[in-house]
């Protein structure tokens, strides 16, 4: 049975998540009886996954699954199901692409797995370590308890938790635990994870143990990094780079399965009350178009990061992965592409999200799309100088507009 993956243990009432869940367990989403059309459920490769003594079926996963070992990032603190096998010596890994999140224990029971459908969010999955036959088995509704509350924007979806992990991983209750994402402040980030690149002093929670009285004791990230080669983990690190990009993917790809469901949602209620009242077919109430506006405004502001705080530089962008992401591209004629890093006054050089690309964002409903095609249009154009924008210089917004034309004409009316 699968548990929450990217989340610390945390306590929601079950009126709470009767009501998040509700909204997108009924018509006209049908969240459990839809049909999967992720990349784990769409998968035709499992008579290639094969079972090694040292991880498991971890290598053919990862391998079947397009999700780069480079992406690795560790997480010592017990915040998933297994947690009798996370200890900060033998942490949890995360391997992830664009639209897969695979986790891996050392000695685990299973391979957690979440990927994203492109039109109700995330899906969640284990695989059997010790199964003859290998199967991604659908998780029976349990993720969702922590992976459809607001901290996901109420859609079953993704999230990144930072506790202030104890010396045995068990986070200690009696501190603040807190959501990572792009806005974050550096200073509640990571906790109960291994960051490589970042140091053991204020300004972050990784790398670090901690007492009930908030004393901090570096993690021996060398001893780590010896017990991880005598474990045999993939990697012997965690990327930082890659913790980065968790943390604006994850997020994103909430508020593009947020404006799917919401939109979905608001449309049908529209339908039936205008059947009620008359109204032609082809128009909108106006707390409709509200709420689709809303919506899309969402969308919009994730995709150009607003609110984004500074990385903790300096760090690099020399690492396995930070140069596979990067070469993914697509690229505009002047070589320049939306995965490219900046790493100091922001994450990526250009700040609009590589998702743009993704099925998910190409699977948004009509009426999202066009408001969403506007305002970008609108704002890369200069037509929209409002302060929630202001991070985007004419030099950017020229730039990004230049880019999607480039690269995703289809985008532009």
């Amino acid at each position: 049975m699968a548990r929450p993956f990217f989340t610390a243990i945390v306590f929601i009432g079950p009126v709470a998540i009767a009501a998040a869940a509700d909204r997108f367990e009924r018509p006209p989403v049908n969240y459990s009886d839809a049909e999967p059309r992720d990349p784990v459920a769409l998968c035709d490769r499992l008579d290639e996954l094969v079972r090694d003594g040292r991880r498991g079926y971890l290598d053919s996963v990862l391998d079947v699954l397009d999700v780069p070992a480079s992406s690795q990032v560790l997480v010592y603190s017990k915040t998933s199901l297994q947690i009798r096998r996370i200890t900060p010596e033998a942490p949890r890994a995360v391997y992830f692409n664009d639209d897969v999140y695979v986790g891996y224990c050392f000695r685990g029971d299973v391979i957690e797995i979440a990927a994203t459908d492109p039109q109700n969010g995330a899906r969640f999955y284990t695989l059997n370590q010790r199964a003859e036959t290998p199967a991604f088995e659908p998780d029976d509704g349990s993720c969702l308890a922590c992976h459809a509350t607001r901290r996901t924007q109420d859609v079953p979806g993704y999230l990144v938790r930072s506790v202030h992990a104890g010396p045995s991983g068990q986070p200690v209750f009696s501190l603040p635990t807190y959501l990572t994402e792009p806005s974050s402040p550096h200073a509640e980030r990571w906790g109960g994870w291994v960051a490589d690149g970042f140091d053991a002093g204020p300004g972050h929670m990784a790398n670090r143990l901690y007492e009930p009285d908030g004393t901090a004791t570096p993690l021996d990230l060398e001893e780590l990094r010896a017990g991880l080669l005598r474990r045999d983990y993939l990697r012997t690190g965690s990327d930082p780079v890659a913790l980065l990009v968790l943390a604006h993917q994850s997020q994103m790809h909430n508020a593009i399965a947020a404006a799917s469901i919401e939109a979905r949602i608001a449309l049908d209620y529209d339908r039936v009350i205008g059947e009620v009242i008359g109204r032609p077919a082809d128009e909108l109430g106006e707390s409709t178009v509200r709420r689709l506006d809303r919506t899309a405004e969402n969308v919009v502001r994730h995709l150009l990061m607003c609110d984004e705080a500074a990385p903790p530089g300096p760090l690099s962008a020399d690492s396995d992965y930070a140069k596979q992401f990067a070469a993914r591209g697509p690229f505009d004629p002047a070589g320049r592409s939306l995965r490219e890093f900046d790493l100091e006054s922001r994450v990526f050089k250009y700040p609009c999200s590589y998702l743009i690309y993704s099925p998910a964002f190409d699977a948004l409903p009509r009426e999202i799309l066009d408001r969403v095609r506007d305002r970008l249009a609108a704002i890369l154009d200069g037509e929209d100088e409002s302060a929630e924008y202001a991070h985007l210089t004419p030099e950017f917004r020229d730039a990004v507009g230049k880019i999607l034309r480039a690269t995703k004409p289809g985008l532009w009316r």
